[in-house]
């Protein structure tokens, strides 16, 4: 029979029960008291950072969304069906073999649901209350709040230098909303905008087949997705509207990913280029002269 008891138990060196005890106590006593304990927390004053990459990728979901307002998305699914049924005369051209493309790899691509998902999460643009992600909802103000601030120093711009506030009531609310597109973008946007950005060109590519601009007598891509919409999908598209607001958005977000670095500066206030600004030929809108200044490298 094998009785041991921990005082006997040895591994390399032998500790007496006392002395165990003792060693205990000290060990107990020497913790610090739970207000001494140190903790160190960030700078929650602090400007979050920037990532330019993230908001990068919100580009072409931006002109998804606005596209997909003007039914580009739809009009395209349609000729397919038209081409499937034989009553778009495209046959085994090239034009028909885009369709067929194109069709071959709706598998692999988002549903229209899915799509909304991700303008929802990105810019918190209403689906129907269907979303399974958690919509941007503060990006409209922010949005508004950006695009007043550039449109004030605009006025001032055309009367008189603007001032040193002026800048820095473009600075906030362009970090602001340069911070939230950072934080939305991030993750599955990467993705996600690569899928569009590849539908994006599948879909311009068979508009602007001359074939398919023939079967319907249009001379642009948008000549047909308005003439498809009436006629097949029973809604009339502004498409100048939102290939405007399209490219707008993009310029927009283009320049804010641009100067990340400089919105998150602390000593520097001047974020618009007055000479630069002056020195384009062309009316202050705000994409122009977002767009008018030259490009910064993206850090």
């Amino acid at each position: 029979m094998l009785v041991a008891s921990s005082a006997k138990i040895t591994y390399g060196v032998t500790v007496h029960p006392s002395t165990a005890t003792r060693n205990e106590k000290n060990r107990m006593n020497s913790k610090p008291a739970p207000s001494e304990i140190q903790l160190d927390l960030p700078d929650l004053k602090k400007p979050s950072g920037i990532q330019p990459a993230n908001i990068f990728a919100l580009q072409p979901i931006y002109v998804a969304s606005q596209l997909e307002k003007l039914k580009i998305f739809s009009v395209v699914d349609r000729l397919v069906e038209l081409a499937l049924n034989g009553t778009l005369p495209v046959g085994n051209t090239a034009a028909g073999r885009l369709l067929s493309d194109y069709r071959e790899k709706s598998g692999s691509r988002m549903t229209a649901a899915e799509r909304r998902d991700v303008y929802s999460r990105a810019f918190g643009v209403e689906n129907g209350g269907t979303t399974s992600a958690t919509p941007n909802r503060e990006f409209n103000d922010l949005w508004v709040r950006f695009i007043s601030a550039v449109s004030a120093f605009v006025q001032q711009l055309t009367r008189r230098k603007p001032s040193t506030s002026a800048q820095r009531k473009v600075k906030k609310p362009a970090r602001d909303l340069a911070e939230n597109l950072s934080l939305y973008g991030y993750g599955i946007g990467y993705f996600a905008a690569r899928e569009l950005q590849t539908q994006v060109n599948d879909m311009i590519s068979i508009l602007s087949h001359p074939d398919i601009r023939s079967a319907y007598g249009a001379t642009s891509v948008w000549q047909v997705v308005e003439q498809v919409a009436v006629s097949d999908l029973g809604c009339a598209v502004n498409t100048l509207r939102y290939r405007t607001l399209a490219t707008a958005g993009a310029v927009v977000i283009a320049w804010l990913a641009q100067h990340s670095s400089l919105l998150t500066s602390t000593t520097r206030s001047t974020v618009l280029d007055v000479s630069q600004i002056r020195g384009a030929k062309h009316s202050f809108t705000v994409p122009q002269v977002l767009s008018s200044e030259k490009q910064k490298p993206v850090l």
